[in-house]
């Protein structure tokens, strides 16, 4: 039987750090209109908030995506529509420039 050499191991070096580390947390406590949508969809209930922020997302996106010139512009733009639903914490689609 082999013996275990986890004794002399180092421990891994940590990857992320600083200022990195503290935008990983706050990321991670951060609701996106992907979350409400998903809460939604389970058949939880959202505050009007959240509601409203789903509304003038899903507004905003249709405005965006009508707006483009070509197929290439359209791919870019849901691109950049579906990372803001994914990063932006849902908060920020209550800003009257989402109306």
């Amino acid at each position: 039987m082999e013996k275990s050499d986890n004794h002399n191991k180092k421990p891994a070096p940590e990857i992320v750090t600083g200022n990195a580390k503290h935008l990983l947390n706050s990321i991670k406590n951060t609701v996106t209109i992907n979350d409400l949508k998903e809460k939604e969809y389970a058949g939880e209930d959202l505050t009007p908030r959240e509601r409203t922020a789903i509304i003038n997302y899903d507004r905003y996106r249709l405005r965006i995506l009508k707006n483009t010139s070509n197929e290439s512009d359209f791919h870019k733009k849901y691109l950049y529509l579906q990372i803001l639903a994914n990063t932006k914490p849902y908060e920020e689609f209550l800003k009257p420039e989402y109306y």
